[in-house]
């Protein structure tokens, strides 16, 4: 339950570069325009896969005729190669695979993807930009066709390594290189397997199905497209653009197919717009009680990047606008109020949208449960106004228990209360040297100016003292907060 939207960076934080797309967790990576250029969750400046040409993977004084007639290439099977048996920079001979997608798709292309006849865990393979050996074009290849194939054996990884949190096993992906091919005759294209989610997404089976054409059924689009060409279906299955650009729309029921691919995480590409299909077979958001979202024990605590619906009262609008023009969410609470029972739900506006979040007012809200770096919160809603509503009291905490380490922080994450007894210790600015927060003298917990600016021009002096200070409690940049939402939630 920790990061924010709308606060600014402490000291300690560098801003990340905004892409301007329509996802608020971009990095400032530049989208990968080849199959392994710096991308979304990787690293900016790993370089593009393109500029390997030419450097140690092409071998000296031998074309692609060379090396596919290679008369020492081991003939060998691609589950071979994926699990390891086959070492790195063997020459290697595929005697008959099906081609399953042809990189055609951006200013990057050329690549192809085959796998095994049979299909099946483990069977399929990437080729780096590979030539035709019977003096063809790959860009004529198709899903479907016969080819034999010779290429050099590669666990590609970027320097460094992937660094992966959610895959920390995952060291190489393992590919063919300076490879040619040949076609052997053309054939119907091979039928997808029908894998769940989890299955493509989860170690250790994610290994088994990179590079294999894969069919996903019943998923409910999460997320609108981004500015990386990818969008989000049920359990948080990347779709990408590499090999064809889509423009799903948030909560279409889809039935997806395509082939897996591992860049700083597992993705599906689909190949063509007749690989993304509407689907009847999505069920419903279920209707939750805000507490089953915070508390990770309830019976009913949904999994993440699943839709959920709640209703409750909105007890926070963000009035500060971000470099954009734009502003960034508000709070939603159940009407009873008490532990666990409020939630930040990111929402990004302007002053001229049609629907805006009303303080006050009772709403259900439907949208997608997700962790932001810890933080329980909802993206990408939609919601209906109930009308009026009553903003629940605050409830009434000690500083020392809702700072950092404090007893019930994570219990009151999202609720509005109210906290007495404030001084000022200091002021802390972000890197471009603007008031974003002080920090109470005894507690540590921050003050923070996320939906209420009232820190700049002149933020408060050293030593000012508040009998109490309302507002929601939020998390971000590692300390817990509390964000007063005007002037009259500062008492003296």
């Amino acid at each position: 339950m920790k990061t924010t939207h709308l606060v600014m960076l402490l000291p300690a934080l560098a801003l990340a570069a905004c892409s301007g797309g329509s996802s608020h967790k971009d990095t400032g990576v530049t989208h990968d325009t080849a199959l392994h250029d710096s991308g979304p969750d990787g690293p900016a400046g790993d370089g593009a896969r393109d500029q390997r040409v030419g450097d140690q993977f092409i071998w000296p004084d031998q074309g692609s005729d060379a090396v596919s007639d290679a008369p020492s290439a081991l003939s060998t099977t691609i589950p071979k190669i994926k699990d390891g048996t086959v070492p790195q920079a063997t020459l290697v001979l595929l005697p008959d695979v099906v081609v399953t997608a042809v990189d055609g798709y951006g200013p990057y292309t050329g690549d192809v993807v085959v796998q095994e006849i049979s299909g099946g865990a483990r069977s399929g393979i990437l080729l780096y930009k590979p030539t035709r050996a019977d003096g063809g074009v790959i860009a004529d290849l198709k899903p479907g066709d016969h080819v034999k194939v010779v290429g050099e054996v590669k666990h590609y990884a970027p320097t460094g390594g992937w660094n992966d949190v959610k895959h920390p096993t995952k060291t190489a992906v393992k590919e063919l290189v300076n490879g040619s091919l040949t076609l052997i005759s053309a054939g119907a294209a091979p039928m997808p397997v029908v894998v769940g989610v989890a299955d493509v997404l989860t170690d250790p089976t994610a290994e088994n199905w990179e590079h294999v054409l894969v069919q996903v059924k019943d998923v409910k689009v999460l997320t609108a497209v981004n500015s990386y060409g990818e969008f989000s279906v049920t359990g948080g299955l990347p779709v990408d653009d590499e090999l064809h650009a889509h423009t799903p729309t948030v909560g279409d029921c889809l039935t997806i197919t395509g082939v897996m691919y591992y860049f700083y995480g597992y993705k599906l590409y689909p190949r063509a717009a007749s690989d993304v299909q509407p689907s009847t077979g999505c069920a419903g958001a279920p209707t939750l009680a805000i507490s089953d979202i915070q508390d990770v024990t309830s019976v009913n605590h949904p999994a993440v990047n699943t839709q959920v619906k709640i209703s409750g009262v909105i007890t926070a609008v963000d009035a500060a606008k971000d470099g954009s023009g734009s502003y960034s969410g508000f709070f939603v609470q159940e009407p009873a109020g008490g532990p666990y029972s409020g939630i930040y739900v990111y929402h990004k506006w302007d002053d001229t949208a049609a629907v805006k979040p009303v303080y006050g007012e009772l709403v259900e809200v439907t949208g997608t449960y997700t962790e932001y770096s810890g933080v329980s919160e909802l993206i990408n809603v939609t919601w209906i106004s109930q009308g009026a509503g009553t903003v629940p009291a605050p409830a009434v905490v000690a500083a020392a228990d809702v700072a950092n380490g404090g007893s019930v922080a994570e219990v009151f994450e999202g609720v509005l209360i109210q906290v007495p007894n404030i001084e000022v210790l200091s002021v802390v600015q972000d890197t471009a040297g603007k008031n974003v927060a002080f920090v109470d003298k005894l507690s540590g917990l921050y003050v923070d100016g996320m939906l209420h600016d009232f820190l700049n021009p002149t933020p408060p002096a050293v030593g000012t003292t508040y009998s109490k200070i309302v507002g929601p409690l939020h998390y971000a940049f590692n300390a817990f907060r509390i964000a007063p939402r005007s002037g009259a939630d500062l008492v003296p």
